[in-house]
This record gives structure tokens, sequence and C-alpha cells, in this order.
């Protein structure tokens, strides 16, 4: 049985199906992360009585929009992944199911044209900011596509993720043939935009352009209450601190794919690791190297044995660390991970998304300016952050590695969900490259089981001879 929607999912989900079916066509869910918009935007579908619905994500979070519709749509219908290469794309829209959820990234849906052909009577567009750019490749895609297509659903917690001016491209979405009530982006700057006095150039919040002849031109934003009444009258706006229930610590999985080569170095290091500790010998000891060695790649780096550092070899998880954080919009951030390397792997994600950034690690102890508002994410390694610090600041944490202390995981989470939060919803975030230990040791902790303890039982009962010693996905 279905756990009960909360009240703001009920709300929602009334307000939309009463917008779709009856006024634009259009509604944005401007709902805060963790605060079930999936789930939400699954409800209104049913709703709505759409049979074939055509999801936009970003790449990582297709696993739990497959997972989700499973526990609450399947199995009354059918649900197809596009993020293939381009011709089994094609041939997956070319042969249309009579009830169907087909589900495609924002870097594959503006390359697959075949998409506006689809005949879709809804589209979904989650994390629809990502589609903030007017003049972008995936905006103007999603534009062109909306206008096919009878019912269209935005979800975001950041309509807006840099500027105001964002809502337009945005909203273009949901009412393509005139979002926010004007037909260009011309036309919306300019009710919403006047130049900046000279007294004024010195102002945090300005706008920028150049103008024909390369020249710095300064704007100043200005009626703003009736922009946000704007892209709320379109929408239900969420945060997560409003919601009165307190549910427990939310769990989420970003599945993650290794480039090709580094994939090939992960297949080598793991034949290599297995014929180094033998057929029938896997003890907690060599475990524990074999864990340690793999996890460390599957972060990104490659460290030979007894080398003082390691080369990078793959960027994977550190793009969707940046990607996520990206569509945090500006909430705190705890981002774990166990290894130097890893850490580095961090800075940079968050370098990379424009957030500002601290350390709490055996290297640099930078807790107290973080806990004072001094950056937006706290880079923890999992063994300074899991004893005696209070990371309550944040309501989001994210794993980028974990190691293989169950005690240490356990008690990294306590550090964010305590008796002392002011926060109503706490959710961790787990980065997992698939078809690697990532996705045993996930299993194993969401199990509150000894990691290394889990993966000797699963070598010594699942092993056969010149197999790889540790497969398997995630079951939760």
């Amino acid at each position: 049985m279905n756990p009960p929607l909360w009240q703001h999912q009920l709300n929602a989900i009334d307000l939309a199906t009463c917008e779709l079916t009856h006024g634009r066509g259009g509604f944005g869910l401007w709902h805060d992360m963790a605060t079930g918009k999936t789930r939400t935007a699954i409800e209104i579908a049913i709703l709505v009585g759409a049979q074939r619905v055509l999801v936009v994500c970003p790449a990582n979070v297709i696993a739990t929009w497959v997972e989700q519709i499973a526990e609450y749509w399947m199995p009354t219908i059918d649900v197809r992944r596009l993020d293939v290469d381009p011709r089994k794309r094609a041939a997956i829209l070319a042969s249309p199911l009579e009830r169907e959820v087909v589900i495609i990234n924002y870097e594959s849906m503006w390359r697959t044209p075949s998409l506006l052909k689809g005949q879709f009577d809804l589209v979904i567009y989650d994390e629809a900011h990502r589609c903030k750019m007017p003049s972008g490749k995936q905006a103007r895609f999603g534009a062109k596509l909306s206008t096919g297509i009878p019912l269209r659903l935005g979800l975001s917690g950041t309509p807006t993720p840099h500027s105001p001016l964002d809502a337009w491209s945005v909203v273009r979405l949901l009412t393509p043939t005139s979002p926010l009530g004007f037909q260009t982006y011309t036309q919306f700057r300019s009710r919403y935009l006047r130049p900046a006095t000279y007294a004024e150039f010195r102002d945090r919040d300005l706008v920028f352009s150049r103008g024909r002849g390369g020249d710095l031109q300064r704007f100043k934003m200005r009626d703003l209450d009736d922009l946000h009444e704007r892209i709320y009258r379109i929408g239900h706006r969420v945060l997560a601190d409003d919601v009165v229930e307190r549910p427990e610590p939310q769990d989420h999985a970003i599945e993650v794919d290794l480039e090709p080569a580094a994939i090939k170095l992960y297949r080598e290091l793991e034949r290599e690791l297995t014929v180094a500790l033998g057929e029938n010998t896997v003890d907690a000891a060599n475990a524990m190297v074999l864990v340690l060695r793999l996890a460390q790649l599957t972060g990104g780096t490659l460290r030979p044995e007894g080398a003082a550092s390691g080369t990078v070899v793959s960027t994977a998880k550190e793009k969707a660390l940046a990607a996520f954080l990206e569509d945090a919009g500006g909430e705190p951030v705890v981002a774990f991970a166990r290894f130097h390397s890893d850490l580095d792997a961090v800075a940079r994600a968050c370098d990379a998304a424009g957030v500002t950034r601290l350390e709490l690690s055996g290297r640099v102890r930078e807790l107290e300016a973080w806990q004072a508002g001094g950056a937006q994410v706290l880079i923890a390694q999992v063994a300074s952050g899991s004893e005696g610090v209070d990371l309550t600041r944040a309501r989001l944490a994210v794993f980028y590695s974990v190691g293989y202390s169950l005690g240490q995981w356990l008690q990294a989470r306590a550090r964010i969900h305590r008796p002392n939060s002011k926060h109503k919803i706490v959710a961790y975030y787990s980065l997992i490259a698939r078809g690697t230990v990532d996705e045993d040791v996930y299993r194993a902790l969401s199990s509150r089981r000894e990691v290394i303890d889990a993966l000797i039982e699963s070598h010594a009962s699942t092993r056969q001879p010149g197999q790889a010693v540790y497969s398997g996905a995630p079951n939760n």
C-alpha cells in the first residue's frame, strides 16, 4: 500500500489538475528539493488520465523516476528509457505503446527531433531550470516540443536559479505561446529591467550585458513583486521548512555511469585484485583493501600501490555532483567523502557549479566558519564529520564516497538529523557508479549491515570461478 500523501502534495495536485484540465494546460511545481515532487507529478499524471507521458530530466535522476513509477504507477503503465544511443532512441519512438512513460535526459532531448512527432498527452520537465537560457539549445527545443503537447508540467525548487530573468525561459516550457504574458524575451526584459544610474554602479544585484558596440551596460531589476506574482500564478510554491510534517530522513541514490575508459580500468583493477586475493581467501583485511581501492577509482582517481598521489581517470561523479549543487538552489549542503582525492574532486565540483565551499577534514578545519554561514557547501571527510560536530545548518547531504564503516556512515548522518535541527525534512543523496562496488556498499549500508561482512558473505555465496568478486545493484 502506498504511503499517504502530505498535505502540500494534496494541495498541489488539486491546483495542478484544475489548471491542466481547465486552464492554460501548463503548471509549475515550484517545490524545494526532497519535498516529494516526483511522487506529486506521478499522481497528477494519473489523475489527468495521461496515456502517453514524456519525462525530461537530468540523466542522473532517470533511475529515480523509473523507481518511483514502478512504486506508484506500475504495473498499469510501461516505462521506456531513452538514455541510449540515437539509433535505439529512434527505434523506441518509432514504435509507440498505447500506454507508456518515455524518459529522456535534457542532453539527449534536443538531439532527438523525432520527439516532436511523439503525440504525447503530457510532458514533465524535471528540474525545469535546466532550460533557463532563452537562446540555449535545450530551452529552444523544449519550447518547440511543448507547443505540440497539450499538458505540460514543470518541476523545480529554483525556477529562477541565478536571476529573476531566468523565469521567462523556464515558464515558456509550460505556456509556450505567451510565457508570463510576454511573447518575446526582449519584451520581458524591457518590462523588468531599467538602466542603472551611476550611483548604482557598485550595487551587487546589477544585471550586465554588452551593447552592439561592445560596451558594458548595467541594469537594475524593477517591479519584482509583479514578476513573482506572475511566476507563482501558474504554479504552487513549497519551501521545505514550511512543510508541517516531519517525516523520517529520506534516502536517494544518484546513479552515475563511468566513462568507457574508466570502467575498463575498473574492470582491470577488479580482476587484478581478485587474482591477488585468491579464489577462496577473502577475509576482512584483504576485502577492505579491495573495497578501498575500487571505491577510490569510482571516485575518479587511480593511485598505484605505494604511490603518494593518483591520476584523475574519471570526472563522472564530479560532474554529477556539480549538477546536484546547481539544483540545490543555494541551500546549505554537506558533501561527505572519504579520500583526499575525493575531497579535491568535490572542491572542483563546487567551483564548476559556482558555489562557495569550506572544508572539514584531517588537513583543514573550517567548520565554525561554515556554521556561521561562510559558504554554501561544507566538504566533510567522513571520519572528521561523523563524530562530535553539529552540521544541522544543512538539511541536504550528499555522499561522494563513504568507505566501509557502517558506524561512521550512521554517525555522519546523525550530525545532520539531530533533535535540535530546525528543518522539517532531511535528505541524503548517494552518488553510485553503476556496475561497481559502490552498489554493494550502498546496499549494505542501506540495510544497516557492516560493509565488509556483507561483501565477504556475498563473495562466499555467489561467486563462481572467473566471476568478478562483487556485483549487483541496490534493491531499494
